[in-house]
Parts: C-alpha cells; structure tokens; sequence
C-alpha cells in the first residue's frame, strides 16, 4: 500500500496550528492573572512568541507598547521579519519577528497563517493591554480618590493651620513611602527657604533648618506644573548636586505656591535613592499641594472670620446692634443673636410677619406694615423708630433700617437690615430737651433777677433814706426797717436766681441754721397765711454748716409754702 504524500504536510500544518494557538491561549491565561502591566510580564509574554513560529530555533521577538519594552536575548531586525501594530487604545504599541536568517535560503521563510497569527496576536495583546491600562488608571483613579477623601474626613476637624499641615504632610509621605515629605516656607527676601513641618523615614530630620534654594525660584515661579527629578547627580548642574545629596536626597518632587508673582511656600517628596516617579505619584503631589494651600488660605480666612464675627458681636452688644432678614414670599424673619436679645427672645428665634408684628405697639404697626410693604413691591428702603414690648414685657424703643436686596436679574429675593435700641438714646435726649427747657428757664430767671434788681435797689434806697429820717423811736421805724430786711431778701433771692442761670456764683459761708430761720421768720408768718399757724423749735446745739445763706433761706421758705399748699383747709406747720 502506497503512502499519502499529503500525509506529513497536513500534519506538519496541524503541528503549526497547535503552536498557534498555544501561544494565544497561554498568553491569554497570563493576561487575564491579574498581574499589573510591568516588564516582568512584557518579558514572559515575547518569550513564547518564537516557539508558535515555523522554525523556533532561528526566531527573535520583541513586544512594545507605550513605555514598555520587551524582546528575546538575542533580538535584532533583519530583512527576515513580520510586524503587527496595535489596533486603537491609548498607547502605542507593535508586534515584532525577525529570523536571524533565512532557513534554507527561502526568499520569503513566513508562512500565511504566520503572517494571520502576528496580526491576531497584536490585536488580542492591544485588547488586553488597553484593558489592563484602563483597569490600572480606575485603580489609581479610585486610590487617589480615597486618599484625598480620607484626608478630607481627617482633616476637616482640624482649626490650627499648622496641625493641618503637619497632618498632610505625614499623610502624603507615608502613602508614597518616601524618605522625606517636608513643607517650607519662603523667606521674604526670597534667597531662603526654612522647613518647619518635616515627614521622615530613615533619614534625618531637616525641620527648623534654613537652606539656600536648590531651584531657581524664577523656575518654580514660572513652571507649569511641579519639578521633577528622577535622580538628582544626573538630572541636576554639577552646583545643585551636593546639598541634596548630603541629605540623602536623590530623587524629588516639587510643588510651589506662587500667589501675586511671588513664591511663598514649597511642598517636596523627596527619596534617597533615584526613582522613576510615576504619573499617578507626580498628579498625586500637585493635588495634594493644591488641596494643602486650599485648606491653609479656608482655614485662615475661617480664622479671620470668626475673629470678625466675635468683634461684630462685641460691637453688636456695645452698640445694641442686631440684624434681621425676611425671605419671600413666606416672610419668615431671621434675626441676629443681638436682635433676638433686643426682643428677650432665645437666640435662633425665627418669627413669622404676624410674630414679629405683635411685639411692635399698636400704635406703630399699621407704620412698619406699610414700610416693609412697600419695600418688598417697590424697593423702597425704610428707616422707622418703633415702641416694641419685649418677650419679657419690657417696653423698649427700636430703630429698624431695612432695604431690598435683588437676584442678577433685579427681581426683589429679600429684605435685610439692622434693628437698634435706641431705649437709652432716647433717655438722654429727653434728659437733654429737660436740659434745654431749664437753661431757657434760666435764662429767663435770669433776665427777670436783672430788672428785679434794679427795682429793688430803688426800694432800699428809699427805705434807707426813710430810716434816715425816721427817730429812734418812731411807731413807723419797725415797719420800715422789716421793709430793708424784705428787700435784702429779694436781693439774696436775686442772687440764687443768677446762680440758678449761671450768671452769679455761689457764696458758701459757716453759718448757724437757727439764726437763718430766726431770720426770715416775720417773712415766714406772712408766707403761711390764714389758718395756718407757724411754731419753731430750734435746738440750741445744733452744728454748723456750710452752705450759701441766701439759698438756704431758700429752702425753708419753699418748705412753708409746700406745707401751706398740702392744707388747703389750715393747720399748723413746725420748724
């Protein structure tokens, strides 16, 4: 029986087919274990591509894709080679097999299902490679999202700028596993910068030291993102070389602050040894930097407002100074701590119009009802002193100020504005309208003690020449000398009407108070009147006093005439 010449071509082609799909099979177990995408796997991956080929022995391949880079020991390319290039994706990426020669002098030594297999390989190798890129940056993607959100959460309870840079500059630096995470700050004549929040790990520590800048500043001023070296003694000028390698600096990432032109801080990672720092590493940094001087600059204007929101409440209390909102179209009032305690209500009160109405008195409402009505239609600002009674029933006066305030497109939203009490305000004006009644009453008493003087200067002229003329012993002396004791009277009360006006001063002098009532006493008897009779009784040990005479006879004879006019129908009055 003859052979089937057939026969071992069709098995030599089965064979070919079985290393075919051994080499896609295999290759498609290792990319699905789950291995990240790295050069150990690049290298597992092009060292079975010779052995699916028609002659292994004389095979070479090699594999890229994006950065990566992988090929068999003895790769070059020659004149005998089939290539793939990768089909969509992200990155870049190509198949490659080459035959060092060419096997028994065959001009083309690739079979046609080879040529098929390069290209279903680069195809399959593009899928999965894409995936796993894809998979890797959601991974990444998903790390830093968690990283930032737990540093959210951890630091969001943190009031002390500095504690919140401490806590993310520990944080950053143990989550990339650096030797150091250190935060400095520019000095003001931009030559220096010093570092006082330092992360480290096996190197020592540089916090409070003050070091010449290894980067130009106008480079950080200017760089659009952050400066990275890989490694310091090849990256680096020869004169920027030794600081950082004297303080186990190899590798670095740089992130500045620059506000107005100017920069005012540094974040760094830095390693001790060189380190080809990722995308993800670098990206991770810069957002760091940019969330650190975010919280910084909340912080600190945090800081500023709650000092501005403690002097507002201070000066609020001095000043009895409130505000107050009311929100369309409900309106529901929202007052300050101040104006609820001008209403001695509890802080937080939130009245409606009708509540907030009910503490103004009757006699005011219709007033602030039309105000903020005409306000909410028409914009009209107010300015309205209003009699409120407390929560407390404490009456009070109010000033309340009030104006509109409008949405982009000049549509009213609100009212806002600021109640005052003017309680005490209104005190002292009255006190100062009392005040100004009294000095034209003085002024007037003092007008009137001018011409009284003048008239009584004539009476005591006459009665001294009378008295001149009259003897010793004449029945009209007594009359005429009690009419010189009645003027010189007039005169002192003269007098206390200019030292009421401000016109004549005081005269206090050591006086006995008996021998004052001893002295106006016939005066007394004829101020008393009918029905009412007039007894003394003075104590003969009684003390000195210093006091103005005239104004002191004042007080008694206006002691009598009160007396007098508490008993219309008589009675008798003691001294």
């Amino acid at each position: 029986m003859k052979s089937d010449p057939a026969q071992p071509d069709l098995a030599h082609r089965l064979a070919e087919r079985v290393k075919e799909l051994t080499l896609l099979h295999r290759s498609a177990r290792i990319l699905q274990s789950g291995e990240p995408m790295g050069p150990r796997l690049m290298a597992e991956l092009v060292a079975m591509v010779p052995a699916a080929w028609q002659f292994p022995e004389k095979c070479e391949a090699l594999i890229r894709w994006g950065n990566l880079e992988a090929h068999t020991p003895g790769w070059a390319e020659t004149k005998w080679m089939l290539s793939a290039r990768f089909r969509g994706g992200p990155e870049k990426g190509v198949v490659k097999v080459a035959y060092r020669t060419a096997p028994f002098g065959a001009p083309d030594p690739f079979l046609k299902e080879e040529r098929d297999l390069i290209r279903s390989y680069a195809d399959m190798l593009a899928g999965c490679f894409s995936r796993a890129h894809a998979e890797a940056k959601l991974r990444e993607s998903n790390d830093r999202l968690r990283f930032f959100h737990d540093l959210d959460a951890a630091a969001e309870g943190i009031d002390d700028p500095e504690q919140v840079l401490r806590f993310v500059v520990c944080r950053l630096g143990s989550h990339l596993g650096v030797s150091r995470c250190s935060f400095a700050h520019v000095d003001s004549a931009g030559l220096r910068y010093v570092v006082p929040i330092e992360y480290c790990d096996g190197c020592s520590s540089a916090v409070g030291a003050s070091y010449l800048t290894e980067f130009s500043l106008e480079r950080l001023r200017t760089a659009a993102g952050p400066i990275v070296i890989r490694d310091v003694l090849v990256e680096s000028p020869p004169e920027a070389r030794a600081k950082p390698a004297s303080r186990g600096t190899r590798s670095l990432i740089a992130c500045s602050l620059v506000r107005q032109g100017t920069v005012r801080a540094l974040l760094a990672v830095q390693h001790k040894t060189p380190r080809d720092w990722t995308d993800n590493e670098i990206a991770l940094v810069e957002e760091t930097a940019s969330r650190m001087w975010a919280m910084i600059e909340r912080r600190g204007a945090e800081a500023r407002l709650r000092r501005s929101e403690t002097m507002l409440r201070i000066a609020g209390r001095v000043a009895h100074l409130g505000g107050f909102s009311v929100d369309l179209p409900d309106l529901r009032f929202a007052w300050s701590g101040e104006a609820c305690a001008i209403h001695d209500v509890p802080p937080g009160t939130t009245p409606t119009f009708d509540e907030a109405l009910s503490f103004c008195s009757p006699s005011h409402r219709e007033r602030v009802r039309a105000a903020l009505d005409a306000c909410i239609k028409h914009g009209a600002p107010f300015d309205l002193e209003l009699e409120i009674t407390t929560g407390k029933g404490r009456r009070a006066w109010v000033r309340a100020i009030g104006e509109a305030e409008r949405d982009d497109e000049g549509r009213i939203m609100r009212v806002q504005g600021a109640l005052q009490d003017i309680t005490e305000r209104r005190a002292l004006e009255e006190q100062l309208r009392q005040a100004q009644k009294l000095e034209a009453i003085g002024l007037l008493a003092s007008g009137v003690a001018h011409d009284f003087n003048n008239i009584l200067s004539v009476i005591l002229s006459y009665a001294a020449f009378v008295l001149g003329e009259l003897e010793p012993d004449h029945r009209l002396r007594p009359d005429v000398q009690e009419i010189e004791r009645a003027g010189m009277r007039a005169t002192t009360l003269t007098r206390q009407l200019l030292a009421f006006s401000k016109q004549q001063p005081l005269e206090p002098r050591i006086v006995q108070l008996n021998d004052v009532v001893t002295g106006v006493g016939a005066m007394l008897e004829r101020l008393s009147g009918d029905g009412v009779t007039l007894r003394t009784q003075l104590d003969p040990h009684l003390p000195r006093v210093l006091v103005d005479p005239g104004q002191m006879e004042q007080v008694v004879m206006n002691l009598v005439v009160n007396a007098r006019d508490a008993m219309p129908s008589g009675g008798l009055v003691t001294l």
